[in-house]
């Protein structure tokens, strides 16, 4: 037999691992794309521009901050699929948009 075959528990471990990152890129790119709508109607009605900007430097931040320890502490796997997450994210925020 070749060395091609997992074990069953790593392939678990492995689904496991990836599906808690898309969870998280999931939850940090709702944040992220709620943030923009709030922000955005914030700036457009003139209303509360300094919290618009605050809103959008914690945005910001919380989004590098996130990619930036997932790559270098995880690796460019848990990078991608957390990336995945975020897309996903974005487009859930959009479609809930087009619901309202």
């Amino acid at each position: 037999m070749t060395g091609l075959s997992m074990p069953q528990y790593d392939i678990l471990q492995v689904v496991l691992s990836a599906s808690a990152w898309l969870a998280i890129g999931a939850l940090v790119g709702a944040f992220f794309y709620l943030t923009l709508r709030r922000s955005a109607q914030m700036l457009a009605t003139g209303s509360c521009v300094s919290t618009a900007l605050a809103l959008q430097l914690i945005r910001f931040t919380v989004m590098a901050g996130l990619l930036g320890i997932v790559a270098r502490h995880y690796g460019a796997v848990a990078l991608l699929v957390v990336t995945f997450g975020i897309l996903a994210a974005r487009t859930v925020v959009l479609r809930l948009r087009a619901l309202s």
